[in-house]
């Protein structure tokens, strides 16, 4: 027989907190589908009040996301190109990463010249589809990478509060390689490279933007594919310095 009593305070107030993150009892996965929220979670049934259950000691993955404008070329090349790096150091079993566009039209596949440059350069182009930046994905994201200054500006915009963790690719990459790779948590790398940004500034504030290639040439979607693929070693370093690795992985 269905229970018809009315919710807990407790379930009410965690419902009313989960509305205003926008986290609805979901968790997102790195292709950016959904699962529910008590999946795994057990003796947990429709209705409980999760604070009250058990979950088992897992750490908590490290959460990237990176932000374009249609996310069909930088933001995807980002994603993709830091994942074949973190996968051949054997440590991105401990990250979730995933892309999404600040104008993105859902589903839409990657630029074709993007996806020719990627293979070029070694990294899996295939099934990746568009996703739209939510506020829910900043919620959860440890650390945001935008493809341009602006893309990081129309992040913070959408969730105010997330600018000390909001760094655009570039930006991120000069910071990790002027800290060095000593061992820390990723989390407090990327508080650490927040406090550096005064300090280790560009010549020209433009250094730290992508160019968009999505009207250009092939030659133009290579040249900075090639460039996202020098800073992502360095970002790569950074964040896998302080998290264990799996040898059987690393290539």
């Amino acid at each position: 027989m269905l229970d018809n009593t009315a919710p807990t305070s407790a379930a009410l107030d965690r419902t009313a907190l989960d509305d205003a993150l926008g986290l609805d009892g979901l968790a997102l996965t790195e292709s950016g589908s959904s699962e529910p929220g008590l999946a795994g979670v057990e003796g947990a049934t429709e209705g409980d009040d999760l604070s009250l259950i058990h979950r088992p000691e897992t750490p908590e993955p490290f959460r990237v996301v990176v932000v374009s404008s249609a996310d069909i070329s930088r933001g995807p090349a980002v994603q993709r190109i830091l994942k074949t790096r973190l996968r051949s150091l054997g440590v991105d079993a401990a990250l979730v990463l995933s892309s999404a566009g600040t104008v993105a039209e859902g589903g839409q596949p990657i630029h074709p010249f993007t996806a020719r440059a990627l293979s070029e350069l070694g990294t899996d182009p295939h099934g990746h589809q568009a996703h739209r930046l939510t506020e829910r994905r900043l919620v959860q994201a440890d650390l945001i990478l935008a493809v341009s200054r602006e893309q990081r500006l129309r992040a913070a915009d959408l969730r105010p509060g997330v600018h000390e963790r909001t760094f655009t690719v570039i930006e991120f990459a000069r910071l990790a390689a002027a800290a060095g790779s000593s061992e820390r948590d990723p989390r407090r790398l990327v508080a650490e490279l927040a406090g550096l940004r005064d300090s280790v500034r560009p010549v020209d504030p433009g250094e730290d933007d992508l160019e968009d290639p999505t009207t250009g040439t092939y030659r133009d979607h290579e040249r900075v594919l090639r460039r996202v693929d020098h800073a992502v070693r360095d970002i790569a370093r950074g964040l896998s310095a302080g998290l264990p690795s799996d040898p059987e992985n690393a290539d």
